[in-house]
């Protein structure tokens, strides 16, 4: 037996009858005694904002929860004119990006998700340039994938 596996998670891997969900296995190995969100990350094969999610779900009640994509999202945005977006946008799309390369689909939803919600709030602003720029993105993103 591997050191690092305790038996409990040994007959979760062995189990063909019973597919074990990402969370679970996430969930087993914290309860071995595993806690770092990158090495989780690697042995279960996931993103590491989606560790961070299954972390976060476990430590707080559903409606305190803090989104894990939350700091990449909480400074740095702003629609107040055309060039104020136009540089939200860049940023957006290297976040987009890096969440891409990284196979974290969660964290290119969040992406969109923040493009969505600073759309309208250029629109609700009457802001029409800097809401025509987040838009273009936004559905640039949609069409591309």
């Amino acid at each position: 037996m591997h050191p690092v596996l305790d038996p409990d998670l040994e007959s979760l891997l062995d189990r063909h009858d019973h597919r074990v969900s990402r969370a679970e296995q996430i969930a087993t190995l914290v309860s071995a005694g595993i806690t770092d969100p990158d090495d989780l990350a690697m042995m279960a094969a996931v993103p590491r904002g989606f560790v961070l999610e299954v972390l976060s779900s476990d430590a707080a009640e559903p409606n305190e929860q803090v989104s894990a994509y939350e700091p990449f999202f909480s400074d740095g945005f702003g629609v107040g004119s055309g060039e104020e977006a136009e540089r939200s946008v860049r940023l957006l799309d290297a976040l987009y990006f890096r969440f891409g390369l990284a196979h974290d689909h969660a964290g290119q939803l969040a992406t969109m998700q923040t493009a969505l919600r600073l759309y309208n709030q250029a629109r609700w602003a009457g802001h029409p340039e800097a809401a025509a720029v987040v838009h273009d993105w936004l559905a640039g993103s949609i069409e591309n994938g």
